[in-house]
């Protein structure tokens, strides 16, 4: 303890402080490695690993040191954070604090190469002692200086040790210097001013002490000041940049029983004025530049400053500044011009009028408020005297009026000046004289190179000996002469004019052996604003038009003036008709600025009218006149005539308009136009000539369906309209149309009778004029569906009771759409059975008429019904093209039950005879009709097997409903042949105002044979049938029998043949030719069925009704009563 190892001192080439500071680093207890095999410390510890090992050993060097320094810096920066506040202190400041904080181990002697600035006391660097006496920690810290500038703090120290330590982070230093080279880029110096003056510079150190020194260092970025017994009284700490470049940020830290003092100071430097001007004569104006820093640790309030004339005790100006922050810079400038030769002696005073407190001015400390500057103001010995344009010299007033001249910009391109350089000294001088380059003088008084080439030529440029003032050849007679090398206002194509402004070359005389002695001039040529313009047009070989059509051709504008001019074009033709320029639709329009010889080129068009009533006609001529104009009042003007001549147009529009006179769109844009069968529908071609000579209009008009009609005429509404035959659907024609004019053509087509829906038909205009291409108008008609279906049948019928009443019916399609049909009736009594008597239509075509039969069955004694039953037909017509579902067609018939006289007969039971015998049988007479009613029978036969009762009368009247039991007797001779005999009755009703009704009823008599014929007499006729049925049977089961034990076929392939199939009958060879016959393969693989097996098995699936046995009526007794 208190030693330093001696094998880690430091020093370096370039002579810093190194190290900055030592550690404790003997003898520390520092874990082991696991894998260490020669460990030259000793345990420090008990604990050991598995294998016994221990754990920590002792360690020496730098490596123990350098945890320790690490640690301390880690203290220092959580007590920055956690207690001051500054929670991402700069690197410099934890630095500055250690080594402010250090002990100077041993004998005092800091710094030195073995331990810098002392060994690590964190304690003393974050809470300070001197004994037993607790410090302050004063810390300073952020603040940037350029170079130059200084910041002073004011510390009020009351007694024991007083430490200061400045640190800052320099930039990188040169790699390329030797190492002795001092590496510093930014050298910031510590300067510490005790209360009775002394001062003491940074590092300035004896025997571990500073000493009084003004010898900065230049080697450190460390500087350090250490007063064992400092002064009681306030001290002085400035940090001062002397060079580098702006350093952003260092760090101050002073412990000691001491206090910041607030103050402010506002300090000049010896930089604070200066004049940049070399030589100053007497007159001209120059600028003072003047700055200053507030050097203290707070802002100033407002202040005045002055700057002063000492030499003529006048102030030259004087400024009100605002408030100066600490640390910050202000700066001044003034113009000013000295009236007087000689040393002139600049005074700079801050705060002149004592308004800011401050810690050093003329009242307190050192008055750091006055700067001071001495000038030499010089006398010129030459003078530049002007002449004027008769080269006689001018008064001075005049001088700056002979110094300029006004340009013939339209002739010359130079301009001379005369002037005198004369000797205003005492003695002989020998001048230059020289001219500086031609500049334009802007409007904000800068000099700029001017746009063309500017030379400027010296009659004599020296040296020239003048003798002194007042005697012979004291002056010299010059010219200057500057031309404007771009300009040509003479050339032959386009002249060139200089451009207008402000030149300017100055010319300086000088005293060869005294340049101090010199003058100047300026000369100034005023080229005045020129304007120009010319024109040229192109395509006026070619300016005509069509009417309806721009005529067009193009006018080049060229700027000859000078300098930038925006000029107005018009045009305007005899006629007024309308001008577009530059593709703006006006007669005047205003161009885009124009530079010198810049040019720009315009279209201009003129629109030639649409033709009217064949004007403008075919070559006309039109004039145009185009006037170029600036809009500066009496600037130069162009102007420019020429002819438009209007062209031949055999223009002509169509216009095609439907039956309402509106306008049809193109075809591939327009529906469809409907059309219904035999109604006519009108469409109008409309033909005008827009052009402006006569035309002779070809006219074709064809109609796709030669079938349709198509009728034509030209000028359908004048007084005589013209027909035109067509023929097969095309008519052609062709008629003159005068200019303006135009025609109507007017085509009315039908459709036939027969066209169906869905037909289309195009009709088409080809209109041609001459050679032109032809014109095409078409449109297309599409046959409209017209579904119409009709009933055509009686409205009243009279129907008899318990018969068929059969009602014709006609069904037409009178429209042109085919309609499948569905039938239903409607009975308002339900006993009634309404059916049709034929196979019922499931379809009709346009233009087709169905007739059917509708039968109406009325039952039996149904009574007289005078005002009649409704009984409703219903067909409805349906096609998937059409836009509605369906179409429904009905139809009512009143049927009326007249009085009815009709009578049925039926047999009660099998009616048999033997031969040769005879019985009485009995059938059974039913009155049907709705009226009481007598009858009588008579009764035939085709054959002579039965001898039969031949008529029979019923006087009594039968009521509706009743029914008579009728004998008959039937014999049958000995020769009759057995079997079934028909007997039929007739039955003929007898009433009075009643429609009678005659029918025939069959009668069936089976004739028995005698009883010794045989088993089969004896049987029933239907046992024979029956007998035969069961044989047939039989015979089928021995059969199938047989075939399933028949041998295996000869062909092992016919085992693959399904026992029973046809294909295993007959024999093998006749079975082999049957299956490779190709005319019977075609019969049985057919794929399509016929329409009429389509037809005829649709017409089999019918319902049929069973209609009842037609009666037979006398023909005398149709109209009985």
């Amino acid at each position: 303890q208190g030693s330093v190892w001696s094998n880690n001192s430091g020093g370096t080439l370039d002579g810093r402080v190194k190290p900055d500071l030592v550690a404790p680093g003997v003898e520390i207890c520092s874990a082991r490695a696991s894998e260490a095999t020669s460990v030259a410390g000793s345990d420090c510890s008990i604990a050991i690993d598995q294998d016994a090992t221990p754990l920590y050993v002792t360690g020496t060097g730098s490596s123990m040191a350098t945890a320790v320094a690490s640690g301390a810096a880690l203290i220092v920066r959580e007590y920055l954070g956690q207690e001051l506040g500054l929670t991402e202190p700069d690197a410099s400041l934890v630095k500055a604090m250690l080594i402010n904080g250090a002990t100077d181990l041993g004998q005092p002697d800091i710094p030195n190469p073995s331990e810098g600035w002392g060994e690590l006391n964190v304690k003393q660097s974050i809470d300070p002692y001197d004994g037993s006496a607790k410090l302050d920690l004063l810390i300073d810290t952020g603040r940037g200086l350029g170079p130059g500038d200084a910041l002073v703090q004011q510390v009020d120290v009351q007694g024991s040790t007083l430490d200061i330590t400045l640190v800052w982070t320099d930039q990188e230093g040169s790699v390329s210097a030797s190492d002795s080279a001092p590496k510093l880029v930014n050298n910031l110096d510590l300067i510490v001013t005790s209360p009775s003056g002394s001062v003491y510079a940074g590092n300035s150190f004896f025997q571990g002490f500073s000493t009084i020194s003004t010898s900065s260092d230049n080697l450190n970025n460390v500087e350090r000041v250490r007063i064992e017994v400092p002064e009681v009284g306030v001290w002085k700490v400035e940090v001062r940049s002397s060079a580098g470049v702006f350093q952003d940020g260092y760090s101050l830290v002073i412990s000691g029983d001491a206090q910041w003092v607030d103050h402010s100071d506002l300090t000049t430097s010896p930089e604070s004025l200066r004049i940049t001007n070399d030589v100053i004569f007497e007159g001209e104006q120059l600028l003072i530049q003047m700055k200053w820093r507030n050097e203290g640790n707070i802002a100033t309030g407002n202040y005045d400053v002055e700057i002063y004339d000492v030499t003529e005790q006048q102030s030259i100006s004087t400024i009100t500044m605002p408030p100066l922050g600490p640390g910050e810079t202000e700066t001044w400038s003034v113009q000013h011009a000295f009236a007087s030769v000689g040393s002139h002696m600049l005074e700079l005073r801050l705060d002149s009028l004592s308004d800011v407190i401050e810690s050093n001015d003329e009242l307190v400390g050192t008055d750091n408020n006055i700067a001071h500057l001495e000038v030499m103001i010089s006398k010129q010995g030459l003078v530049i005297i002007p002449l004027d344009a008769n080269g006689n010299e001018v008064p001075p007033e005049e001088h700056d009026e002979a110094s300029s001249r006004l340009l013939e910009v339209l002739s010359t391109t130079t301009a001379t000046f005369d002037f005198k350089v004369k000797n205003i000294g005492t003695s002989e001088a020998t001048i230059s004289v020289v001219s500086t380059p031609v500049k334009q003088l802007m409007e904000n008084g800068a000099l700029s190179n001017p746009s063309d080439e500017w030379t400027r030529v010296l009659s004599d440029s020296g040296p020239i000996t003048l003798a002194a003032n007042g005697q012979m050849n004291d002056n010299v007679s010059i010219s200057i002469s500057m031309i404007d090398e771009t300009a040509d206002p003479t050339s032959d194509e386009t002249p060139v004019y200089a451009v207008p402004g402000t030149f300017v070359s100055r010319v300086v005389v000088r005293d060869i052996q005294n340049p101090t002695i010199l003058n100047s001039r300026s000369f100034s040529v005023l080229v005045p604003r020129v304007e120009g313009v010319q024109i040229l047009a192109s395509g006026l070989d070619d300016f005509s038009a069509l009417p309806g059509e721009f005529a067009s051709f193009d006018m080049s504008v060229l700027n000859t003036g000078n300098g930038p001019t925006e000029y107005v074009v018009d045009c305007q033709s005899q006629s007024g008709w309308a001008t577009r320029i530059d593709s703006i639709l006006s007669e005047s329009i205003s161009l885009p600025e124009l530079a010198r010889l810049e040019y720009v080129t315009i279209p201009i068009q003129v629109l030639v009218p649409q033709a009217s009533a064949g004007l403008p006609a075919a070559g006309h001529v039109e004039t145009v006149d185009c006037i170029i104009s600036s809009p500066n009042e009496g600037g130069p003007a162009e102007s420019l005539s020429t002819v438009l001549i209007v062209k031949e147009s055999r223009r002509f529009e169509t216009m095609l308009l439907d039956d309402a006179q509106s306008p049809l769109p193109p075809l591939a844009a327009a529906p469809d136009r409907q059309i219904l069968n035999m109604v006519a529908i009108d469409t109008m071609l409309e033909i005008e000539n827009i052009g402006n000579i006569h035309q002779t209009i070809s006219m074709t008009i064809s109609l796709s369906e030669s079938t349709w009609d198509m009728e034509v005429i030209i000028s359908p509404n004048s007084a005589i309209p013209t027909a035109i035959e067509s023929f097969d659907g095309s008519s052609s024609f062709e008629f003159v149309l005068q200019g303006g004019s135009s025609k109507i053509i007017l085509v009315s087509v039908t459709a036939p009778p027969s066209a169906s829906m869905g037909e289309r038909a195009l009709l088409s205009f080809r209109t041609t004029e001459g050679n032109q291409l032809s014109v095409v108008d078409s449109t297309r008609f599409v046959l409209e569906a017209t579904p119409e279906l009709g009933i055509s049948s009686l409205d009243n019928v009279e129907a008899l009771s318990g018969e068929l009443t059969e009602i014709p019916l006609s069904i037409i399609n009178s429209g042109n759409v085919a309609l499948d049909l569905s039938w239903s009736f409607f009975n308002e009594l339900d006993s009634w059975s309404t059916a049709l008597q034929s196979i019922t239509p499931t379809s009709i075509q346009p233009n087709q008429e169905l007739d059917v039969m509708l039968g109406i069955n009325i039952p039996d004694n149904w009574p007289v019904d005078s005002d009649g039953k409704i009984v409703t037909v219903y067909i409805e017509g349906t096609n998937p093209e059409l836009a509605t579902p369906s179409i429904l067609e009905t139809k009512e018939i009143t049927v009326k039950v007249i009085e009815t006289c009709s009578f049925e007969v039926n047999t009660t039971s099998r009616i048999s005879v033997d031969s040769g015998d005879s019985i009485e049988a009995s059938i059974l007479a039913t009155n049907t009709g709705n009226s009481p009613s007598r009858f009588s029978i008579e009764f035939s036969q085709d054959s002579n097997s039965l001898d039969i009762q031949n008529t029979y009368n019923h006087d009594a009247a039968l009521p509706p409903g009743e029914s008579a039991t009728i004998p008959i007797l039937i014999s049958a001779t000995e020769i009759s042949s057995a079997g079934r005999e028909l007997i039929v009755a007739e039955i003929q009703p007898a009433s009075d105002g009643c429609f009678v009704v005659e029918s025939d009823w069959d009668v069936y008599v089976d004739i028995l044979p005698a009883s010794d014929d045989g088993i089969t007499n004896s049987l029933p006729p239907f046992v024979l049938p029956l007998a035969f049925i069961l044989s047939i049977l039989a015979l089928s089961l021995v059969v199938v029998t047989l075939r399933r034990t028949s041998p295996k076929p000869e062909d092992p392939g016919e085992e693959l043949i399904p026992q029973g199939s046809a294909l295993m009958q007959g024999e093998a060879s006749k079975r082999r030719m049957n299956a490779l016959s190709t005319n019977v393969a075609d019969e049985t693989l057919s794929t399509s069925v016929s329409q009429s097996d389509l037809d005829s098995v649709l017409m089999d699936s019918l319902p049929k009704l069973d209609l009842p046995p037609l009666p037979r009526i006398n023909s005398d007794e149709e109209n009985s009563d």
